[in-house]
């Protein structure tokens, strides 16, 4: 603003456009049409650009983490464990079913950028994790056995526009 009034004060035609250059400020002059120091008529038009620096907004990922977990890594039931056929005390129960742990691991990547990951109850049904970015942003969500050490299976591959009204993602 204070630019386009300097120049509009000198008797010139201001056009401004918007870009935005991230290692300047917001709101300084990052180019103009005319060479600096070169002399202009009155009344001549002149094109400044201003840094307009996007802020990140946000958005919701609602995840079914009980409907992933039956998809995708479903519990095994009765299953004999080789171990325990063979080497069972006398005093242990008699339960021949392999244990399998009641939590999953989830992880949220928006781009390359793991912004979620953390082991939660296989049985949760809404899990709600806060998104951010500018503009469409890639969100993938996964889910793994609590111990894997990778991210796991990709359960969800989906776009989120944060300029629009509707910026929730369900996953299930």
């Amino acid at each position: 603003e204070e630019a386009k009034k300097i120049l509009t004060d000198l008797k010139l035609e201001v056009n401004v456009v918007e870009d935005e250059d991230t290692s300047k400020s917001d709101g300084v002059v990052l180019k103009q049409s005319v060479v600096p120091g070169t002399s202009v008529e009155e009344g001549s038009a002149i094109t400044i650009t201003v840094n307009k620096i996007e802020k990140n907004k946000q958005g919701t990922v609602n995840i079914n983490v009980k409907a992933l977990a039956n998809r995708h890594l479903p519990k095994s039931h009765g299953m004999y464990s080789f171990f325990s056929l063979f080497a069972k005390s006398s005093d242990e129960e008699d339960d021949n079913t392999t244990t399998t742990s009641n939590n999953v691991k989830i992880t949220v990547m928006v781009g390359s950028d793991k912004v979620y990951s953390q082991k939660v109850s296989r049985d949760t049904e809404k899990l709600n994790v806060t998104v951010e970015g500018k503009g469409n942003i890639t969100v993938k969500v996964y889910i793994a056995n609590e111990d894997e050490s990778s991210n796991g299976i990709l359960a969800k591959n989906a776009t989120i526009d944060l300029n629009s009204e509707n910026t929730v993602l369900n996953v299930d």
